[in-house]
């Protein structure tokens, strides 16, 4: 009895196992229990099986545990293919987010190199918004407008810092033409945080009499230079603005031309006009195409030289040369015909005696446009 009750006890736990390991109906039972219960069970049984010895199985049983594992190393390849599969997958997943406040972040980022701005760009997309927002900071910090701010990447930031360290080196050494030269390779966003003094130095070497033919060269020569730094702010004309804006900034172009229309720097541009060329051309080119962008500079122009002193020193000059004379005409055909009262009589004059057809016919044009509006 005691080795039949030990066969049977045997059998019985040997039924269960295989009975877990074969898909029985008890096993299909606990299919539908969460898979942590079978793999309990599981576990259980082949503790027990592992318990016994070889020679406990009966043929058949040895032969149901055989085609148990069988069937359990066909699924342990299915298994670790899996896992392999999983573990490949959470290598090429990318790296969870770190969020931390915009602010912090991009005030951290506000310190770094522009190589190393661009690439945390592509961190994430936390860090896309926080590069844009040190870009702008930075930007601002520099000067540069709101509307070439926006506009900005990390690549063309970090060359506008650059410029900015070379041009807060020269814009105090204007005298030195190593300065001038190094200043006019630099970035137009750059030099006008730097307009006004460019154009206050312009102003000085008219006080000096920097524009009259008894200048000393070196003089004459630190003028020309300082002007032609102004020169890159030459606005662009009416039409292109009209018909092509997107070649223009806008914002940037009227930022100019309020600048140029300032008082002190417009009555300075005005002085030039009876300076030897090539200032005086350099100066009527800034002041014409201004006015023909913008009317604050028409209204700046006659409000400087109300009696149009300037205007007419040129017209009643004999040495002046006939094309300047004819740029002359054409920004006076830009301005408000009252403003012309005081140059009737140079008008009259050059209507006469000028040879060119062009500047008689343009004098006799403002003549009549004046007459038409009761001035």
């Amino acid at each position: 009895m005691r080795a039949d009750g030990a066969v049977g006890s045997r059998d019985w736990v040997l039924g269960l196992c295989m009975d877990s390991l074969l898909g029985t109906t008890r096993k299909k039972a606990r299919v539908a229990a969460p898979l942590d219960e079978g793999l309990d069970a599981l576990e259980s049984a082949t503790a027990a099986i592992a318990r016994r010895h070889a020679h406990s199985f009966s043929e058949a049983q040895a032969t149901r545990f055989v085609d148990a594992m069988e069937k359990l190393m066909a699924t342990r390849k299915e298994v670790l293919a899996y896992r392999i599969q999983m573990e490949r997958e959470r290598r090429a997943r990318p790296v969870d987010e770190v969020l931390l406040p915009s602010d912090i972040l991009s005030a951290v980022l506000c310190h770094v190199a522009p190589n190393d701005l661009a690439a945390s760009f592509f961190v994430c997309r936390h860090f896309q918004m926080a590069v844009r927002l040190a870009i702008a900071e930075r930007g601002r910090r520099l000067g540069v407008l709101p509307g070439i701010v926006a506009k900005l990447s990390a690549q063309k930031l970090g060359v506008l810092e650059k410029h900015a360290k070379v041009a807060t080196q020269h814009i105090v050494a204007l005298s030195s033409r190593e300065s001038r030269e190094a200043l006019k390779l630099l970035s137009t966003d750059i030099l006008r945080v730097h307009f006004l003094a460019m154009a206050s130095h312009v102003e000085n070497h008219i006080g000096l009499g920097s524009h009259l033919p008894s200048a000393t060269h070196a003089r004459a020569q630190e003028l020309r230079d300082t002007l032609n730094l102004l020169d890159k702010f030459k606005l662009p004309p009416r039409f292109l603005v009209t018909f092509a804006p997107e070649r223009v900034e806008k914002s940037a172009v009227e930022f100019d031309a309020a600048n140029f229309a300032r008082p002190c720097v417009m009555k300075t541009l005005l002085a030039l006009l009876t300076a030897d060329f090539p200032c005086n051309k350099t100066a009527l080119d800034l002041i014409a195409r201004g006015a023909e962008f913008s009317e604050t500079i028409l209204d700046a122009i006659v409000a400087v030289d109300v009696e149009m002193l300037a205007i007419k020193a040129v017209l009643r000059d004999a040495e002046t040369d006939s094309l300047f004379m004819a740029d002359v005409l054409r920004l006076l055909a830009k301005l408000p015909k009252r403003a012309l009262v005081p140059l009737r009589a140079d008008l009259v004059q050059q209507s006469r005696e000028r040879d060119e057809d062009f500047n008689r016919n343009k004098a006799s044009e403002l003549l009549v446009a004046m007459d038409m509006e009761g001035v």
